[in-house]
């Protein structure tokens, strides 16, 4: 007789808290880590996981011929107990371990039914013909009538394209499992997740024992008898003079759990020893979580008890069977305590001791460290694998296969093919050009090495006739390789030097570095000297001062300046001054001033004199001249 009960739960403790980070320190053996000697039928790190295969499992847990689940498990290594087997469905078919016989008669909806507690997830498989109905299937969770909603919202993935998983994590009982839509028609297969025995082979503690050659492993062991009788190495029995008895398990990190399940000793006489037993869950800070109390006459006679966990969503670290006798066939004695749930969030593996892969999607990953969802641009089974040519960064999550195709100058169906030689471009499409037909870009086209002679993307272009050397030229601008002939400059070559350069110029810039030839300056020479400079007509490159002093008549650096009254019109260049002397009438440094002869007195008065009269007689006439035009005509006298 299977049940389940509340009994008398008490919440003496609920502690949100960074339980995440406390659990780091207890991380043991990975759980890819798995050992090659455990008996038969077991496996893992520590062969503390049990095979639940039809045929039998490999040393790493997959079955390993037909790949089936024995009835009441399934998922991961079969890991997972099976809560759609506890009681008879009204679909059969759906059940019945047979991913290949499916719903008939086309109904629209189809309830499972389970015993009451808490709800985490389910997995459904569909027709294969008929994969994209696994896509039109939706769900509703009910506690017998009443709608129950999930705690932190709900997400579902596919492991196939016909095999679907839905999370909906519940603290409240759940009674059915109600599915709808178009897909239901197409229905094979329906799991109610139950969680894994997260207690067996675990670390326990007890307070006695009844005699001699009791297990105390039985109580964890995964074994109990099938004769229908108590037999000491698969089950555990208490001191029976004892007033308080216990028998304590403890997780190696914490764990979410969502129901115990405590197997009675199976002879129908002693079943109520049991009676009134209590089981307590404590998180990492041993603090008391849930305290259950069995106290209902009605189920003191249970083979098989189920205690829900109504602090499933709170991580615990151990949980304890404990009993107070209340007289003397009161006794703590079962066959097989199980904790049934699964690894925190972030947690992966069967022992629940690595971390989900960060590149995946919300850090959240199936038992199997597999993300659920990867980033965009990501793929592989750890996220861990780029889409690195992919048109779209979007490819297949299995394979990497690029959606939308691939980026130009890449093919096959993951984009990491480079096109082959001679072609380029969108699915390498593209020849390239006549005269680069095999060493062009892979993506663009472009000429990544060019004949002799020529250059420019395509190699379309010749070089330049003034390259030095061989010819050469680089393949893109065409600049040349081994410089310039002789009278030219710059990368292309294509500048002349100054015909007035002393050879060569630079054949980058196009200056004389040996100078120029006579009559011109500047960094190329292209600058006439000034047109008085003397000697050799030559000046300075940078100044223009001319080097081989003036033309006669001039003077300063660049001889533009006229010498003053110099004999011979010979003046220094620099400073004016006259180097023969100055010419007749002049004085002075530079000659620019007039010379005035000395006269005696007697010859300074004749001057004086001879001046004065001449005014005079000037004077004299001009005022006759004056007087005679203003004389009056008067008539004469003989005319009276």
């Amino acid at each position: 007789m299977l049940w389940l009960r509340a009994g008398m739960v008490e919440c003496l403790h609920i502690r949100i808290a960074t339980w995440k980070v406390w659990f780091l320190p207890f991380l043991c053996v990975s759980s890819t880590d798995f050992r090659s000697d455990c008996p038969t039928n077991w496996f893992g790190p520590n062969c503390q996981f049990k095979c639940h295969c039809n045929n039998g499992c490999s040393l790493t847990g997959e079955c390993t011929t037909d790949g089936v689940c024995e009835s009441g498990y399934f998922g991961y290594l079969c890991q997972y107990r099976d809560l759609a087997k506890e009681l008879d469905q009204t679909a059969p078919e759906l059940t019945d371990n047979e991913d290949t016989t499916c719903l008939k008669d086309n109904p629209q909806s189809v309830s499972m039914q389970m015993l009451p507690g808490p709800f985490s997830f389910f997995r459904v498989v569909v027709n294969k013909a008929r994969a994209e109905a696994v896509d039109l299937i939706t769900f509703e969770l009910l506690n017998f009538n009443t709608k129950v909603t999930c705690e932190d919202g709900s997400y579902s993935y596919k492991t196939e394209l016909f095999i679907k998983y839905f999370y909906c994590m519940t603290a409240t009982s759940v009674t059915h499992l109600v599915l709808s839509g178009n897909g239901v028609p197409y229905l094979c297969t329906v799991n109610i997740g139950g969680g894994r025995n997260l207690a067996l082979k675990g670390a326990f503690k007890y307070s006695s024992i009844f005699e001699e050659g009791i297990n105390v492993a039985g109580g964890v062991d995964g074994e109990y008898p099938r004769n229908g009788i108590f037999e000491n190495s698969m089950c555990f029995h208490a001191n029976m003079s004892q007033e308080y008895s216990f028998y304590q398990v403890f997780f190696q990190v914490p764990v979410l759990i969502d129901y115990f399940l405590i197997i009675n000793r199976p002879e129908p006489q002693f079943l109520m020893r049991m009676k009134n037993f209590e089981l307590i869950s404590i998180d990492d800070m041993n603090q008391t979580l849930m305290r259950f109390v069995e106290d209902d006459p009605a189920f003191s006679n249970s083979i098989v008890y189920k205690v829900a966990h109504t602090s499933n969503q709170i991580p615990l670290l151990s949980f304890r069977v404990q009993k107070h006798r209340l007289n003397l066939m009161d006794v703590l004695q079962f066959c097989e305590v199980e904790a049934y749930g699964d690894c925190p969030e972030v947690m992966v593996g069967l022992d629940c001791a690595d971390l989900c892969n960060f590149k995946c999607v919300d850090q959240r990953c199936e038992t199997s460290g597999r993300c659920v969802q990867c980033h965009a641009g990501f793929y592989g089974e750890h996220c861990d694998l780029e889409c690195l040519h992919c048109a779209s960064r979007n490819c297949t999550r299995r394979e990497g296969y690029c959606i939308d195709g691939c980026l130009q100058g890449y093919h096959d169906s993951n984009c990491t093919t480079v096109c082959d030689k001679g072609t380029y471009g969108l699915n390498c499409s593209m020849k390239c050009g006549d005269d680069c037909p095999t060493s062009c870009s892979p993506d663009t086209g472009v000429c990544l090495n060019c004949p002799k002679g020529k250059f420019g993307s395509k190699c379309n272009y010749d070089c330049s006739p003034n390259c030095g050397g061989s010819g050469a030229c680089e393949a893109i601008y065409g600049y040349c390789t081994e410089g310039c002939e002789e009278g030219f400059y710059d990368y292309g070559c294509s500048k002349e030097c100054s015909m007035h350069c002393k050879p060569p110029c630079s054949q980058s810039d196009g200056s004389c570095p040996n100078g120029c030839l006579h009559g011109y300056t500047g960094t190329r020479c292209t600058v006439v000297c000034p047109p008085f400079c003397g000697g050799n007509k030559s000046c300075d490159l940078t100044t223009a001062h001319c080097a081989d002093g003036c033309m006669k008549g001039y003077w300063d650096p660049i001889c533009s300046s006229t010498c003053y009254n110099c004999v011979e019109d010979t003046c220094d260049q620099y400073t004016s001054l006259c180097t023969i002397g100055c010419k007749a009438g002049f004085t002075g440094s530079n000659c620019s001033s007039a010379m005035y002869s000395t006269m005696s007195d007697a010859e300074g008065n004749v001057h004086i004199f001879l001046s004065l009269g001449i005014i005079i007689i000037v004077l004299t006439l001009s005022l006759g001249l004056l007087c005679r035009k203003k004389e009056p005509n008067y008539p004469a006298i003989s005319e009276f």
